[in-house]
């Protein structure tokens, strides 16, 4: 895993038989639109959607984030139209804050693990182009 300014960046992912490149995913802070805090994002080939890397990537992404970095929240944006990916999101804890009309976007919030209260019920997440999170192991 590549440090960045934030000690995280994103990594590959590779499947689990053969160790081919299917996507990219992890936590990182965007550079060309700050201020959202720590963001998950991934981006799948299509010949791995449905098949779980999103959602193991999205888990090992949230331990570090809990474990390691003790990121009080984790954000996330999704495409009002991807509904794949606003289950692995919610699945994974992430609640709709508001829509972005700007960015044509769902805006998602996940709280500190070890701060359950923080969390809304319900969840939903990510974006056109499958924005989540993944640790430096192959998915």
């Amino acid at each position: 895993m590549a440090a960045t300014p934030g000690g995280f960046a994103p990594w590959a992912v590779l499947t689990r038989g053969d160790g081919q490149l299917v996507g990219w995913g992890g936590l990182y802070e965007d550079p060309f639109d700050p201020g959202w805090g720590v963001e998950l994002g991934y981006s799948l080939h299509p010949a791995a959607w449905g098949q779980g890397y999103a959602t193991e990537l999205a888990r090992a992404c949230l331990a570090l984030a809990d474990e390691e970095l003790e990121a009080p929240e984790v954000w996330a944006f999704v495409h009002p139209d991807n509904t794949a990916s606003r289950r692995v999101l919610g699945r994974a804890g992430f609640a709709q804050v508001r829509l972005l009309p700007e960015k044509d976007r769902i805006l998602l919030r996940r709280a500190r693990a070890d701060n359950p209260g923080e969390r809304a019920p319900g969840s939903m997440i990510a974006s056109p182009s499958h924005r989540a999170c993944a640790r430096d192991h192959q998915a």
